[in-house]
């Protein structure tokens, strides 16, 4: 039997099929707690902003806590694969996720049904987080929203929250909603997506300043 032969009758059988894409999901609200005071730009607790998780897919932690991203190495962060975020004119480490299309990630107006408890600034669950290439059990995340209209340009205003979040084992479903027992403090959007230059390296600025040195000496003569 030949190695074609072989493979054909493996795939009728169903013996060869893609491996599943390892996926986790991450609830932050639940009844008696919930992470909410979600607010836009303007100061206003509201539902139905954007948002989704950033990765720091290395040990170094996220850009200035958050507070110095330039945008997406896409146009916009609404990517159901996900995408990068850049700091100071660089490419970033720190991946960001979204949400497929059907589990799409708001602040939204919840039921108190099925686990959830209802409010009208509200952070759920995002569902189907990917565990694969960069991205493992045990890095880091934290969660990102933006100003009404989701905007990643210059100038744009997102909201970040570091609670010290850690993706959990593949396939599982982890509840962090225990730290949001009682009151939770208002969450503003009050991050702006800069658009920096690119800081030279060290090496570089020293070049630059024997290059004028030069240049000063070269027209005194």
């Amino acid at each position: 039997m030949t190695l074609k032969t072989l493979l054909v009758a493996a795939t009728a059988a169903g013996l060869l099929t893609s491996p599943a894409l390892a996926t986790v999901t991450l609830q932050f609200s639940s009844l008696g707690a919930k992470l909410s005071n979600i607010q836009n730009a303007a100061g206003t607790a509201t539902g139905g902003l954007n948002w989704g998780i950033v990765i720091s897919t290395t040990a170094n932690g996220f850009a200035s806590s958050g507070a110095a991203y330039d945008g997406f190495v896409l146009p916009s962060p609404r990517n159901d694969s996900g995408t990068f975020l850049s700091a100071g004119g660089s490419l970033t480490d720190d991946y960001f996720y979204w949400g497929t299309t059907a589990n799409a990630a708001n602040t939204t107006t919840l039921a108190s049904s099925g686990g959830t408890e209802s409010g009208t600034n509200v952070i759920n669950s995002i569902v189907g987080v990917p565990l694969t290439g960069a991205i493992t059990a045990g890095d880091r995340f934290a969660i990102m929203w933006f100003d009404t209209g989701g905007s990643s340009s210059n100038g744009a205003k997102y909201g970040f929250l570091d609670s010290g979040f850690v993706l959990p084992s593949e396939g599982s479903t982890t509840d962090f909603s225990s730290t949001y027992v009682g009151t939770d403090p208002t969450r503003l959007a009050s991050n702006t997506f800069g658009g920096a230059a690119p800081v030279p390296e060290p090496s570089r600025m020293m070049l630059l300043g024997f290059g004028l040195i030069g240049l000063f000496f070269r027209r005194r003569r």
